[in-house]
């Protein structure tokens, strides 16, 4: 940041760097927890399956995922 304004980059630019650092490093930590939460699921959950559960979770919950994207922090 201090190289680029030294050579002359704008606020707006700096900002719009910022911006999208941030993005790809939100994109990219959900992607590798969704890829955790896959594996979990399918090597942990069979020592885990207790009799009283109705469904057994055997993929990501989809709705569930989409309410944790809307919802802020």
């Amino acid at each position: 940041m201090a190289i680029r304004s030294s050579l002359g980059a704008g606020r707006g630019r700096l900002i719009g760097q910022l911006l999208i650092e941030s993005l790809l490093l939100a994109v990219g930590g959900a992607i590798v927890g969704c890829l955790f939460s896959y594996a979990g699921i399918k090597g942990l959950w069979p020592s885990f399956r207790t009799p009283h559960t109705a469904r057994s979770p055997d993929r990501l919950n989809v709705p569930v995922l989409l309410f944790s994207l809307e919802s802020p922090c």
